[in-house]
């Protein structure tokens, strides 16, 4: 699948991926800051719609990966 949608704009680039004892291994490019220096640098809470936008997000992923 990643291989299909390599090169293309907002796809990570994939450096490593494999096994390690029960583990599965995926090092992948970092495409920007993650939500914990964002929620650092920020002055004021999160605004609602940010907040229930992101749990959105994380849930479809959940349910997608199950």
């Amino acid at each position: 699948m990643y291989e299909a949608l390599k090169g293309i704009e907002g796809i990570p680039e994939i450096y490593n991926f494999g096994v390690e004892g029960k583990y599965n291994i995926l090092a992948i490019e970092l495409l920007g800051k993650n939500l914990e220096i964002l929620l650092s640098e920020r002055k004021k809470p999160m605004e609602i719609l940010t907040v229930l936008e992101l749990a959105e997000q994380m849930v479809s992923v959940e349910i997608y990966n199950r």
